[in-house]
């Protein structure tokens, strides 16, 4: 697990993006997948305390094996703008996963993977940070061209740069819900990514994984 380092401003956040890009693998590193970890973090503005949450599933059971949670008083965080989520969510994530006694084959997390402008996103740069394999699936795209899916479980269509090049997927995991929005971390390619994400999402539009981090997010 690599130091994260904290940029001062959205211009350093940048380079740090673009130096990072060099190290990003979109090939299947997943030879075999028995444990999947969620991970979400909130910030409860009323107490001014983040919480990172992971939740480890086993793969393709989804029975809970782990859980863990850091909570702290965050001091000055790096600011909302969109496409460097990563460097306000990744510290508190890495506390957290490092309370895990488990070992995790892949990480799931509530955000974006290459589906984002620079191909940086937040399960991209926590797969560098890890040398794990991630996955992005998020509730809103970010970034890129979509097209109309089926409104069947396991409809989806590709997302787009403006180069046509495919760069994640609109997938349907339950009939008439709105879909999520999947694209691969690091370590792993796009269809494996999709089949991941309907495989463990057999109720919910959500994975069960990443709907058990956020509850833990959201507790006392």
């Amino acid at each position: 697990m690599r130091k994260m380092k904290i940029p001062e401003t959205v211009a350093e956040a940048r380079k740090i993006q673009k130096k990072l890009l060099a190290e990003s693998s979109f090939e299947n590193r997943a030879k075999r997948v028995d444990t999947i970890c969620g991970c979400d973090v909130s910030y409860l503005r009323r107490k001014n305390v983040v919480k990172a949450a992971c939740s480890v599933f086993e793969y393709p059971a989804l029975n809970e094996v782990e859980r863990a949670v850091h909570k702290e008083n965050p001091g000055k965080l790096f600011p909302y703008v969109p496409g460097y989520l990563s460097f306000r969510e990744i510290p508190f994530l890495l506390k957290a996963i490092k309370k895990i006694k488990s070992t995790v084959d892949i990480f799931m997390v509530d955000g974006h993977g290459m589906a984002h402008p620079r191909r940086i996103g937040l399960a991209v740069h926590l797969g560098i940070m890890l040398k794990k394999p991630t996955i992005g699936c998020a509730k809103k795209r970010l970034f890129g061209i979509e097209e109309k899916v089926g409104e069947e479980k396991g409809d989806y269509s590709y997302i787009k740069d403006s180069k046509c090049k495919i760069i994640g997927a609109k997938v349907r995991t339950r009939k008439n819900v709105k879909p999520v929005y999947v694209s691969p971390g690091w370590g792993l390619d796009l269809k494996s990514s999709i089949e991941i994400v309907l495989k463990t999402a057999p109720k919910y539009r959500q994975p069960e994984m990443l709907r058990s981090a956020h509850k833990l997010t959201q507790s006392a």
